[in-house]
């Protein structure tokens, strides 16, 4: 079974964010873990001294336990599961733990803050360090994020193209529960032919994509950014995936630092695949 990460501080970015995930897997038998971390603070002295942290983790376990109560009473499929975990520590931490423990067959998703979405998650240290160092395939709800039916999702894909089915698994499972179109895009610079009609890219795409309900577009633009999210825009896309690895342009586009440019995703959830 599948089991769905769902950090939260208790705000309504968090919230949303779990909304979504239901929503998204609510024919699907998952387990959701509820998870929020407990920072450990270590007092100032030449001794490292740990406070006993009792009553802020019976807090945090009382508070968790009724934010499972009310996602509970989301819809979900019938055998999904639910557990709460508060951790002491870090989130990234929490949930590196929990990656390990679950063999990384985990896919978390969070909350952004801020109507400027992307420049947030971006600048916030727990979701870069987990987009940088974590396994598990993420989603990304920003707090402005419109939460409807997906029927329309993209997956922009850089010179790479796709190497392997199991990169774009999370996607294809997402896609197998619900009437929606994809669109797989690439915005292309020079004379780049990625998603050229028998290309490499696409044979393998249609090969894997065989139930899914597909389309192709190549787009141009001096910023690649501003391109798909103005397309994004116009298809009405509930969804972006990107294929993240740790080089080329989608890879790169994670380490750099972002200008307000780089707000393009501020309204529509963003799932990030992990590339080989």
């Amino acid at each position: 079974m599948l089991h769905i990460l769902l950090p939260t501080d208790f705000s309504d970015q968090s919230w949303k964010a779990m909304s979504f995930a239901s929503q998204l897997y609510r024919d699907t038998p998952v387990h959701f873990h509820l998870v929020h971390a407990v920072p450990v603070p270590v007092a100032q002295s030449e001794v490292a001294v740990i406070p006993d942290m009792t009553e802020f983790v019976d807090g945090a376990k009382q508070g968790l336990n009724k934010w499972q109560e009310r996602f509970e009473e989301l819809e979900h499929h019938d055998n999904s599961l639910f557990s709460p975990s508060v951790l002491l520590g870090s989130v990234a931490d929490a949930i590196s733990r929990l990656e390990v423990e679950f063999a990384n067959n985990t896919i978390i998703v969070m909350g952004t803050k801020g109507a400027s979405g992307l420049i947030e998650f971006f600048l916030g240290s727990t979701t870069t360090h987990l987009i940088s160092h974590s396994n598990s395939t993420m989603i990304i709800v920003p707090e402005a994020a419109q939460l409807k039916p997906i029927e329309h999702v993209i997956l922009a894909i850089d010179n790479e193209g796709i190497h392997h089915k199991r990169e774009i698994q999370p996607l294809i499972d997402v896609l197998a529960q619900r009437d929606c179109r994809l669109k797989i895009v690439h915005v292309q610079s020079d004379s780049e032919t990625v998603l050229e009609a028998g290309s490499t890219t696409q044979l393998r795409l249609n090969q894997y994509l065989t139930e899914v309900d597909h389309a192709y577009d190549t787009l141009e633009g001096a910023y690649r950014e501003d391109a798909l999210n103005q397309y994004a825009v116009k298809d009405g896309a509930g969804l972006i995936a990107l294929l993240k690895r740790d080089h080329g342009f989608w890879g790169n586009l994670f380490h750099r630092s972002l200008t307000k440019s780089m707000a393009f995703y501020g309204d529509i959830p963003l799932l990030i695949l992990r590339g080989e």
